[in-house]
């Protein structure tokens, strides 16, 4: 749900900004009364108190004009910060499976479209239409003072320009949401396109995607120039009515006049308020575009914090020690078929099989970041759902080409996330991962500075570093996803060292085929998932086998 755009601090912004329209109102009428009074005086002399009075007059209304401005900015950029925190929070809250749809710039377009919309129509919009409702409600009664037609001659007016806003207003709404749903396609592309421009450059897909760019962007630039056509056809209806306005005052002013009903003075007096109204309404033709665009951003929002969000209830108490796991009939969404076994702390588990056999989505599955659609995993016989998920959290690091590094630098990336960094166990760490000569012999340290996913760096140094972040956060279970890198020689020395050192649960995942007899377990993904025992777990039963057909 949208935050309430007056709550108790932008309340008192609210008055603020009435009392100045109040003030400045009255100090005009007031100016306008005194001058009507000084014509209709025989004896009138131009004193130096009557031009300190009238410039006194004159600077109260430019105060209350910059203080109108600035209080307007800080009304909107309040509104729009507190949005702009919930947005974000929002989007941290999503479960993994929004991860596409956060990547594709429908993100970024809140936070700087929707919000840029939403503020220009509270600084622009709705804050001079306050000020303008206190400024007619003063001239009006004024008017009405003078002579009571003046007021309902405006009435037809009135009616006319709401019924004709309301109209061309709903086709208005139409072209700015066409608008907005092609911009943030062009968006998505562009974004899509800065990440993989390595692939467009190695498939020399320059022209294709050129030709593309040039579709959205002609698309954009004629749905825009189809909306400032109803936005001119908008604008030029009002400046019509607001000169009928005008014209209507002075002919019925004439006509009084005639009628000896009012002052000659008195008509003067109406057509300099009914001018400076004027200058003040012709920005208003612009009040139902902005209100339009706020409600296309608003609607888009509200569908955005509709969206389901990852629960954040359950046991916050860590499971004791020995930790225990028991998988049974395990799956998720038929992405990998269902596992049935157990897992010790300690336990060395690997996750063999085919590319797309479901090795990373059963990792994230165990990791809490995946939910399971059949079966249980319970950890010391307790259902990982009847956990908070930042406990999970903390118990489970998963390690995966899908997280990459920071830009930032290298302590930034090491200590992501981790709760101390500088005890015994981080020398540990960063010694075992093979990065502690290694940075010492960096001129910078841990403040060398690393590019976006690690791009300055080789695949072993990239790969050392995910390790270190992932064992620095301290996790019980540790889960290695399948990598190019686990090849080389130099990081399978390190794995290894990782299996001696670590006491908790480690599942690691390869596309190659492994009989290892450092590991308790051997799960083989296919079409069913196969559970082997090794030796080493069971000594009696080094052939027990569990195949369990997938659902």
């Amino acid at each position: 749900m949208l935050t309430s755009l007056l709550d108790k601090k932008r309340r008192r912004l609210f008055v603020g900004l009435v009392l100045i329209a109040l003030i400045q109102s009255l100090c005009m009428i007031g100016m306008m009364y005194e001058a009507k009074t000084a014509l209709q005086s025989d004896t009138f002399s131009l004193s130096a108190g009557w031009v300190a009075l009238a410039i006194g007059g004159v600077f109260i209304i430019a105060i209350g004009r910059y203080m109108e401005r600035y209080l307007a900015e800080i009304f909107a950029q309040q509104y729009i910060n507190e949005l702009r925190h919930n947005v974000f929070a929002k989007v941290l809250q999503l479960p993994v499976s929004d991860a596409l749809m956060i990547n594709k710039g429908g993100t970024l377009l809140r936070l700087t479209g929707d919000m840029s919309a939403i503020r220009n129509w509270i600084v622009n919009g709705l804050v001079p239409a306050i000020i303008l409702s206190v400024w007619l409600l003063v001239a009006i009664t004024g008017l009405t003072r003078i002579h009571y037609l003046f007021s309902l001659s405006l009435v037809p007016l009135t009616l006319l320009i709401m019924a004709g806003n309301y109209w061309i207003g709903k086709h208005l709404y139409t072209c700015s949401a066409h608008v907005r749903r092609i911009r943030g396609q062009l968006i998505r592309n562009v974004t899509e396109k800065l990440r993989e421009f390595k692939v467009i450059q190695s498939f020399n897909q320059h022209n294709r995607e050129r030709k593309r760019f040039n579709e959205q962007s002609d698309r954009l630039a004629h749905s825009s120039i189809k909306r400032a056509n109803m936005s001119g056809v908008l604008r030029g209806f009002n400046e019509a009515i607001l000169g009928g306005g005008i014209l209507t005052l002075l002919v019925v002013g004439f006509l009084l006049e005639q009628k000896q009903m009012i002052q000659t003075s008195d008509i003067a007096i109406v057509m300099t308020a009914a001018l400076y109204l004027l200058s003040h309404l012709r920005p208003l033709s612009r009040l139902y575009e902005l209100w339009t665009l706020k409600k296309v951003a608003e609607h888009k929002l509200e569908y955005f914090f509709n969206r389901k969000t990852m629960s954040r209830k359950g046991l916050k108490k860590h499971p004791t020690e020995p930790l225990r796991l028991s998988l049974n009939n395990f799956s998720s969404h038929d992405r990998f078929p269902a596992v049935t076994t157990s897992i010790k702390e300690g336990n060395r588990i690997l996750i063999t099989g085919q590319q797309d056999s479901g090795k990373s989505s059963l990792l994230a599955a165990l990791a809490g970041l995946l939910r399971p659609t059949s079966g249980d995993l319970r950890i010391n016989d307790i259902e990982i759902n009847h956990y908070n998920p930042l406990v999970i959290s903390q118990l489970a690091t998963l390690m995966c080409p899908d997280m990459p590094l920071l830009r930032g630098t290298l302590r930034k990336n090491l200590f992501y996330g981790a709760r101390r960094i500088t005890d015994p166990y981080t020398q540990e760490v960063l010694s075992v991962c093979g990065l502690d000569l290694w940075i010492s012999g960096l001129p910078s340290g841990l403040d060398t500075r690393l590019q976006e996913n690690g791009a300055n760096l080789s695949d072993s140094q990239r790969y050392k570093i995910m390790l270190a972040r992932a064992l620095l956060r301290r996790p019980k279970i540790l889960l290695i996803d399948s990598d190019s890198a686990q090849q080389s020689q130099e990081i399978m020395t390190i794995i290894n060292a990782i299996f001696s050192w670590y006491k908790g649960i480690i599942i690691t995942a390869t596309d190659m085929q492994a009989t290892r007899n450092e590991y308790d377990q051997i799960w083989t993904l296919s079409s069913e998932c196969q559970v082997r025992k090794t030796a080493e777990a069971t000594n009696s039963q080094a052939k027990n086998m569990q195949i369990v057909r997938k659902i």
